[in-house]
């Protein structure tokens, strides 16, 4: 189906924009299924009308953000989200980063901005892989996810049996990842003998594994649970695809063992380090752009790093270690004067990101071209890097994006160049 012919909701407390927005996906032959002011009628639209893509707004009226409204869809069905925000809040931007969105969009936007985003989203939706995690235990289950998220996979979590039921029946999940213990809930489709050995707690997984296996027999199914009991291990190994110890393996181990019974190759592509300074929404965009438009690998952002016990200046050097392209955000985030002229005030990035840049220039040289400078707005620079290239990202990343590549086309396959 081509992109124009797609379903769009738009979540925008603000008439004036909402109406412009719909406006445009229109002209463009979207169609647009519904404006909502607030996360409430957001989740009950997108359940009535299943859009393809959804425009959210972060900050809504009322009590449900867009995050929190992003988490409810995504919970009943996995459907690309594109962020419209005109804050940079860390907090919500870290909340927002974990529903996995399609992009991140400045606002006030510009249109060829949410087109160009829209078409890209909806292209990388159509080769998404789903696979569906059973668990309860929140921890264990948002590692998990992280790290398939990570090798290319869209993640859908249940809780309970019948939550994973009803995710099974609408999504095409490729594969199930299966704890043992977890509850039944309210589910019709189960036989009550089944419900009354799941409801004792050891073989839920297992009850929900023969369902799934009668019912949707090309899905792959993987036990993964800290009980390893013997019989358990033998059901997965003998019926499904495989079982996997949680007392023996790590999340990225089970992710690699997905990837591989799926026969999907992890992402490719050069290694980024990503120096950025306050300016959080312009990380994210930029970590989008790489990771969902370019199809690099996800970059390397220094805080997200575990401290493994290391000091900072350790952790950067080994996190450094083996990056390809170093990206160096120069935001207005700080306020210098000289002592000649105390009241003349100029904004300049963090001294952090100009240490950083100065270790990459010479770790890569500057003529290589993997050191690329981004600058945000007008901003104070050291001079003795005075005439080296700069792409100016003030409209946002995407407004920036055909500058990127050029600059790391070496890097790209030749059908993206």
């Amino acid at each position: 189906m081509e992109d124009k012919k797609k379903s769009i909701l738009i979540v925008e407390d603000e008439a004036v924009p909402a109406d412009n927005l719909k406006e445009a996906l229109k002209e463009e032959g979207y169609t647009v299924v519904g404006i909502c002011a607030n996360g409430e009628e957001a989740v009950q639209k997108a359940e009535e009308t299943k859009p393809d893509l959804i425009l959210m707004d972060i900050m809504l009226q009322g009590e449900m953000d867009g995050v929190e409204a992003t988490e409810r869809i995504k919970e009943e069905r996995m459907v690309p989200v594109i962020y419209l925000t005109a804050y940079s809040d860390e907090k919500i931007l870290e909340r927002a980063k974990i529903t996995v969105p399609s992009d991140f969009i400045d606002k006030p936007f510009k249109t060829k901005d949410i087109l160009r985003s829209i078409k890209s989203a909806l292209s990388k939706n159509e080769t998404k892989e789903r696979v569906l995690l059973v668990d309860d235990n929140d921890f264990t289950s948002i590692l998990l996810a992280e790290e398939l998220r990570l090798a290319g996979f869209d993640v859908l979590i249940a809780k309970t049996l019948s939550e994973a039921i009803k995710i099974v029946e609408s999504n095409n999940i490729i594969a199930a990842i299966l704890d043992l213990w977890f509850q039944v809930g309210e589910s019709s489709k189960i036989d009550p003998m089944d419900k009354r050995a799941a409801r004792e707690g050891y073989r839920s997984g297992i009850v929900l594994a023969n369902w799934i296996k009668r019912e949707f027999p090309k899905t792959l199914l993987v036990g993964c649970s800290y009980e390893d009991s013997e019989e358990s291990v033998d059901w997965f190994r003998k019926n499904g695809d495989g079982f996997l110890s949680k007392n023996r393996y790590e999340p990225c181990d089970v992710a690699g063992y997905i990837s591989q019974v799926t026969g999907k190759t992890p992402p490719t592509g050069p290694k980024c380090f990503i120096v950025h300074g306050h300016d959080g929404e312009a990380k994210y965009q930029l970590m989008y752009y790489l990771q969902n438009t370019l199809g690099f690998q996800k970059p390397i952002i220094l805080h997200e790093q575990p401290n493994l016990g290391r000091i900072i200046l350790e952790k950067f050097e080994d996190e450094a270690k083996d990056v390809d392209i170093a990206f160096i955000l120069l935001t207005p985030d700080d306020i210098s004067s000289t002592s000649d002229t105390p009241k003349k005030e100029k904004r300049r990035a963090r001294q952090n990101v100009i240490f950083e840049m100065g270790y990459f220039l010479a770790k890569f040289g500057r003529k290589r071209g993997r050191v690329i400078l981004l600058h945000k707005e007008k901003i104070e620079l050291p001079s003795d890097i005075a005439g080296l290239v700069y792409i100016d990202i003030s409209d946002g990343i995407e407004a920036a994006g055909e500058e990127i590549r050029r600059e790391v086309a070496d890097f790209l396959p030749k059908t993206l160049r």
